[in-house]
């Protein structure tokens, strides 16, 4: 599978603390891509700069999340712009269901698959 796009919204900027658990997530997301054989293109956007490198319908799911719960939204992720996970950090496993559960993982060049 290609063209799986994961953003991870962090709030590392305004509590440098927060940065572990956006590091742990991406080590969770490296883990389970590999276990699955799925590339893909992650980014990590901090909240506050977030607004001019990210998708505008990512950020209108996250500004109210913000609003409503503030740093308890950290980290947040979303795959090819749907919103997965807010505030914690999934299992290995959990992760790869987020990807198996919504998304079909046959490779389209091997006709046998």
């Amino acid at each position: 599978m290609s063209g799986l796009r994961i953003n991870i919204i962090s709030l590392a900027g305004t509590d440098p603390r927060l940065a572990e658990f956006d590091l742990r997530l991406a080590k969770v997301m490296r883990e389970g891509l590999e276990r699955l054989g799925v590339d893909a293109h992650i980014e990590i956007a901090d909240l506050s700069v977030a607004k001019h490198r990210t998708e505008r319908s990512i950020l209108d799911q996250v500004f109210p999340l913000y609003q409503e719960k503030g740093r308890g939204i950290s980290p947040t992720y979303f795959l090819n712009g749907e919103l997965i996970c807010c505030g914690r950090i999934p299992t290995v496993e959990e992760f790869m269901a987020s990807i198996t559960d919504r998304f079909d993982l046959v490779d389209e060049a091997d006709p046998d698959a």
